[in-house]
């Protein structure tokens, strides 16, 4: 512990102007490579949870084709619930205004999620579609079909309907694709469609095993939520990765800066290397002392970056100051703090330290007895 403690001391003394620069750069560089790298990632993190809170409100968490239902009901969870869907590209006309849209028919008890009085025939509109073509509730619309036509004509199917409600589910995405309606007037578009069934879990994460088991067992074509949007995860993890690359190069810099520090540090200090030698200090010993002040500069830069990002991640997350645009699904900046991403993040920038300081300290011990006191 002596030579530990040596260390500390050797960081904590003045060794010139331009030394005591370094020192205080390494350590500045490694703490805002730590605090930028943990605010972009908890903000990163942040947004995906979001997503997926969002989506799993309004999405399923499983999809289920070719089978009845009666064929895989035994095989979720207790507390499932199975809803029969059938869906139909159709065209919506208003006025002079045509926009295309996915027609779905849904059980009468998801319909009492999107409102309580029903009309003989409930058209839900998104928010966002309802903005586009400037709907409201009680509004008339012409729903057309593109898949089916009238028997003996060339003319397709059409349905003139009242919107009951408009509906945000918080993806704008969905709002303004999806219109919702019965199963029996979804059926009344076309005689082709084939039905499906939309599996909501009391816990999303359970979506792959519950839709494993269902293929398997069923040979069925179930889905789950993360195979519906492998492609976005799979684009949030690159894009995650790709800034947990280029935010690590500052704590790679910063590094250096130890690296410089260290070797200026020896070239300095021979003459005490060289009395530590005398005292019976072994070549390992020198290597501790010059360890312990790499590592106590990496230390305090880290635990410094740690909590100056911990402080901007809650300033985020606590004011409405930064607000995002309207194009996104929130208008704060979601954050989360999790415990693992500060561990990973500190124990990779102290790591990183470490590595920094062996080459100097790995100097120091093969630095001549006599060298040092001539010096």
């Amino acid at each position: 512990m002596m030579w530990f403690w040596l260390g500390l001391k050797l960081a904590r003394s003045r060794q010139g102007s331009f030394v005591s620069f370094l020192s205080l750069l390494s350590l500045v560089g490694m703490s805002f490579g730590v605090a930028a790298m943990l605010v972009v990632l908890s903000v990163m993190d942040g947004f995906e949870g979001m997503l997926k809170t969002r989506m799993m409100g309004a999405d399923p968490h499983v999809t289920v084709r070719g089978v009845d239902r009666e064929d895989f009901a035994h095989l979720v969870p207790p507390d499932t619930v199975i809803t029969e869907v059938v869906q139909t590209e159709v065209l919506l006309r208003v006025a002079k205004k045509v926009s295309g849209a996915i027609l779905m028919g849904v059980e009468q008890s998801a319909l009492q999620r999107l409102a309580s009085d029903q009309s003989p025939m409930p058209l839900f509109v998104g928010q966002e579609l309802a903005l586009t073509m400037n709907l409201g509730a009680g509004d008339t619309v012409d729903v057309i079909s593109v898949l089916d036509k009238i028997p003996g004509t060339m003319l397709p199917k059409m349905h003139r309907m009242r919107v009951t409600s408009v509906y945000s589910s918080g993806m704008p995405e969905q709002e303004a694709l999806r219109v919702f309606t019965s199963l029996e007037i979804a059926r009344a578009f076309t005689h082709a469609l084939v039905p499906e069934f939309e599996i909501r879990l009391k816990d999303f994460d359970q979506a792959p095993v519950v839709a494993k088991r269902i293929r398997d067992l069923t040979h069925a074509d179930a889905q789950d939520w993360m195979q519906r949007n492998a492609h976005l995860f799979a684009s949030l993890r690159l894009e995650r990765r790709a800034m947990s690359v280029i935010l690590g190069c500052i704590v790679l810099v910063a590094s250096c800066n130890i690296v410089t520090t260290l070797t200026l540090t020896v070239l300095g200090k021979k003459r005490e290397i060289s009395i530590l030698q005398v005292m019976g200090g072994r070549p390992h010993d020198i290597v501790k002392v010059f360890l312990a002040q790499g590592l106590s500069i990496g230390s305090f830069g880290v635990v410094l970056g740690l909590l100056l990002g911990y402080g901007i991640a809650l300033f985020i997350s606590s004011t409405s100051w930064i607000a995002l645009p309207d194009v996104y699904y929130d208008r704060t900046i979601p954050v989360t703090f999790k415990v693992s991403t500060y561990i990973i993040i500190g124990l990779s920038a102290w790591m990183i330290s470490l590595v920094a300081s062996v080459y100097p300290a790995w100097y120091a011990r093969k630095i001549p007895l006599l060298d040092g006191l001539r010096s």
